[in-house]
């Protein structure tokens, strides 16, 4: 069976008609960047800063008349928004991304070979965990409270270059640190890379 595949060539005048139509739309409401209701399961759990909106990307196949037939290439595909859509609307999608953080959560976001019960459920013994460590250091983190003089621990000198100078405090860098040792108690399992991301 031959694969055929369709070439649609960018016409100008749609583009600038959607510029226009979201530009108007964005003097209404600033809001047309945010994700709507109902596109949070899918695309709240991570978003990249510079991702766009699920529903322009909807806008896009209608726009261009995509079927279950047709084949979508997006050739910066970040963390998956095309991807993950493409997917809910049986199409077929082909991402490429060269950074490998992005490449990572937008093949975690479009793998939905996992029970979300149990991922769930992991998840919520995760944040017990980590919780209970945290509050015998003496940091509550549900109340935002730290008693005393708490011994932080903190990456190893090289990873700490590789950080942008004052990103991230003492404090939460070591409530971050006590999180990924309890996410990594499940590295054998199916849901480490979920709970990574």
């Amino acid at each position: 069976m031959q694969n055929k595949f369709l070439q649609i060539p960018l016409p100008l005048n749609l583009l600038s008609n959607k510029i226009a139509s979201n530009r108007k739309a964005s003097a209404i409401s600033d809001s047309s960047n945010s994700i709507n209701p109902e596109d949070r399961n899918f695309h709240d759990w991570y978003r990249f800063v510079l991702s766009y909106p699920p529903h322009l990307v909807r806008d896009y196949f209608s726009d261009f008349g995509l079927t279950e037939e047709s084949v979508v290439l997006d050739p910066f595909c970040g963390t998956g928004t095309t991807l993950v859509e493409s997917k809910l609307n049986r199409i077929k999608a082909i991402g490429i991304e060269a950074n490998p953080f992005p490449c990572f959560a937008s093949t975690v976001k479009t793998n939905w070979n996992v029970n979300p019960e149990g991922l769930a459920d992991i998840a919520a013994h995760i944040a017990d965990d980590t919780y209970s460590k945290l509050a015998d250091q003496g940091i509550d983190d549900r109340a935002m409270v730290c008693q005393g003089r708490v011994n932080l621990i903190t990456l190893d000198a090289n990873a700490m270059k590789a950080l942008i100078k004052n990103s991230i405090s003492p404090l939460p860098l070591h409530k971050s640190l006590v999180l990924l040792e309890a996410i990594n108690g499940y590295k054998t399992t199916p849901f480490h890379k979920y709970l990574l991301l």
